[in-house]
């Protein structure tokens, strides 16, 4: 997770990225928010501690990838709009 995030960070240097807070332990905490200055938020979610499979969501689209870089590349689609 945190090589898709530096790769994406890299493409986009005002990606902002928000981790899910959940109230109790049991709660899956595997969620990210991510988006642009002014731009369409997207939601990415992985399994226990950011291993593979990864669910990404956007307003138009939802997506299971199992592979990283198939990740990175969809999401940069989405962030460019």
């Amino acid at each position: 997770m945190d090589e898709m995030l530096a790769a994406l960070r890299g493409i986009f240097p005002d990606l902002r990225v928000e981790r899910l807070s959940v109230t109790w332990p049991a709660d899956d905490d595997n969620v990210w928010f991510i988006s642009r200055e002014g731009g369409a938020e997207m939601q990415l979610d992985s399994r226990e501690n950011g291993q593979l499979s990864f669910l990404l969501e956007s307003d138009i689209s939802r997506v299971e990838v199992d592979d990283a870089g198939l990740a990175v590349e969809t999401l940069t689609a989405w962030l460019r709009g």
